[in-house]
């Protein structure tokens, strides 16, 4: 039930008892009985407040240590998931890079092991013709008249 009906029947209770007492009773004692009821009536409507939700934040109040210390709690933790997510995604981050700088690295790798094959064909090319030039230098003097006339 609301909360606004209850106080509202209470009220009711309240106000026939305290006829009834006048009524039925009637005198000091009536009296008496009204008081009382008057009095039961006045603990009871302050205890019927509206329940908390449970998840709205705890009412501030400075005196109450718990209170204090449960809201220094919850900012700690808060602060905590906050530098976790952003560790988390710098963590990603980081190893998106290092993915990417491993890739990079293969496929430098790759090209100058291309580039080094390339290089020894052409060291093995000039080589071969550095052979062949040799012998043509050792067999030329020999069949040269000019060779000949200087020697």
């Amino acid at each position: 039930m609301p909360q606004n009906v209850l106080r509202a029947l209470l009220v009711g209770a309240a106000v026939a008892g305290v006829w009834a007492s006048f009524a039925v009773v009637g005198g000091t004692p009536g009296v008496l009985y009204a008081a009382g009821t008057i009095v039961l009536t006045g603990v009871l409507l302050p205890r019927l407040k509206p329940k908390r939700d449970a998840d709205a934040p705890l009412p501030a109040r400075p005196w109450n240590k718990k209170a204090r210390r449960i809201q220094d709690l919850e900012t700690q933790i808060a602060q905590a998931i906050t530098e976790l997510s952003n560790r988390a995604h710098m963590i990603d981050e980081l190893r998106a890079r290092v993915r990417q700088q491993t890739a990079n690295h293969d496929a430098l790798q790759k090209t100058m092991q291309a580039q080094l094959v390339a290089l020894a064909a052409r060291l093995r090319s000039h080589e071969s013709e550095l052979v062949s030039l040799e012998e043509q230098l050792r067999a030329a003097p020999a069949q040269s008249s000019w060779a000949r006339a200087r020697a």
